[in-house]
């Protein structure tokens, strides 16, 4: 077996398929949680980070190039899109320091999983001649 240092280049791709995912998990979510009567805030946001936390680890696994800034901006772009549509829809305000404020904890924890997936996979490739 042959060892290799993994590729480190950043991948677009990876950045908006984690986006995707991301928004895909978090609506869904939502839409379990609404059917079961949560209407807890804390539990709200619980489900949420770990949505934003699993498809951080899943990109940090399955990425091999710099699954961190990845996942992060991957999770920076969900928000923007959630935000957008409630903007959209006028159920939100643009609020500046409110909004960023908001985007701290998915951003954060996006970072967190990629970093635990990263640490998973590890520094190099293995590979069979």
């Amino acid at each position: 077996m042959t060892l290799y240092e993994k590729d480190t280049s950043f991948s677009v791709g990876w950045m908006f398929g984690a986006a995707i995912l991301m928004t895909i998990a978090n609506v869904f979510s939502g839409i379990v949680m609404t059917l079961l009567g949560v209407g807890s805030l804390a539990i709200i946001l619980g489900v949420s980070c770990a949505c934003y936390v699993g498809i951080g680890f899943f990109v940090g696994v399955k990425s091999e190039g710099r699954t961190i800034i990845e996942a992060g901006l991957g999770a920076a772009i969900s928000v923007g899109v959630a935000v957008a549509i409630q903007v959209a829809r006028g159920r939100l305000e643009i609020m500046p320091v409110a909004m960023a404020i908001a985007c701290a904890p998915p951003f954060v924890c996006g970072i967190l999983g990629a970093f635990i997936g990263e640490k998973v996979q590890g520094d190099s490739v293995e590979v069979q001649d």
